[in-house]
């Protein structure tokens, strides 16, 4: 049990790495492979749950099944990152110019456009950081598990009817983020599931991965391991198979389409297949649509303003014969 209970304790992959470590795949492939009694076993629990004592033991031994993710910037740090647009530095520039060129009513105006757009992108990323919080307070953030103070260790898997009566022996509903390995949880169609988790007992159960795979059609989840039967008659390994793929697992941030479940938590948190490939995307903001938009209508203005100030210098010089006050007029 210790062994197994380590391995899911260490956090798979370093800093920036966008997946789970090969460790990580052989643990599920194990969870995915062994006989439901003996993984139970491994785990230090049974299908009565864990006690209140135990999963406290866990709990400071495993921490908190939450996500690492980033906290919203400071609202100063959020006006720094305005000011980071090329357009922005280009007119910064050319109000300090038209300031030290005695330009002063030039120089107010360039200030005060710099000024609308920083102060209007900082009030829209401000407000959008502001309502994800709120959306995020209001998600139903709970699992459904077994937990018992007396156990009764030393039975696997029967019949659905008998495995159902068990469950009911101390269920409760618990915050997700107090999830240890080892407890035993119950889906039904709507869950998020909560943690990695290996299939106990299904009944028509199907899951949408999109989230993790990209793929929008629901793939049915059961008990029993689906593998195709070698040439030789033997039993495939699955070493080379995308964990994903294993229709016994289910993974923490995928949603039951359709039908119920009882499983066992395999990994929560940072030690989750989720948290792996969250590990990777952690500072990496994505560039919005408008972000984009914003970017390229700047470089245009830019390639646009190298482009003339050169001519419209040229033209002054020619038509002037002054250096200065042809260098003056450009700017």
């Amino acid at each position: 049990m210790s062994r197994t209970l380590d391995r899911l304790r260490r956090p798979s992959g370093a800093g920036g790495f966008a997946g789970p470590s090969s460790r990580q795949v052989r643990d599920l492939h194990a969870a995915a492979q062994g006989r439901v009694s003996t993984l139970l076993k491994s785990l230090g629990t049974s299908l009565d749950g864990l006690s209140s004592d135990e999963v406290r033991r866990r709990q400071r031994k495993f921490g908190f099944n939450e996500m690492v993710h980033e906290r919203p910037p400071r609202w100063h740090v959020q006006i720094l990152r305005a000011f980071k647009n090329p357009f922005i530095a280009l007119l910064s520039v050319l109000g300090a110019v038209a300031f030290l060129t005695h330009e002063l009513k030039t120089a107010s105006i360039i200030e005060a456009m710099v000024l609308i757009s920083v102060l209007l992108r900082f009030v829209q990323e401000y407000r959008s950081a502001h309502a994800a919080e709120r959306l995020k307070a209001r998600v139903r953030n709970t699992a459904i598990v077994t937990r018992s103070e007396v156990r009764r260790p030393g039975y696997g898997p029967r019949t659905w009817e008998a495995v159902w009566l068990l469950a009911q022996h101390g269920k409760r509903e618990v915050p997700r983020r107090e999830l240890v390995p080892g407890d035993i949880v119950h889906l039904s169609a709507g869950d998020i599931v909560p943690a990695d988790v290996r299939v106990v007992l299904s009944r028509d159960l199907f899951v949408n991965q999109a989230m993790l795979t990209g793929e929008s059609m629901p793939v049915e989840k059961s008990e029993m391991l689906v593998q195709n039967v070698a040439a030789n008659g033997q039993r495939p390994e699955l070493d080379h198979t995308d964990p994903l793929e294993v229709n016994n697992l289910c993974f923490m941030g995928t949603n039951v389409i359709s039908g119920t479940a009882t499983a066992v938590v395999l990994a929560t948190g940072g030690r989750t297949y989720y948290g792996a490939m969250a590990r990777g995307l952690i500072g990496r903001r994505a560039s919005t649509s408008f972000d984009r938009g914003i970017r390229d209508v700047s470089r245009l203005l830019i390639r646009f303003t190298l482009t003339m100030v050169p001519i419209v210098f040229l033209i002054n010089v020619l038509t002037k014969g002054n250096w200065t006050s042809a260098f003056v007029f450009r700017m």
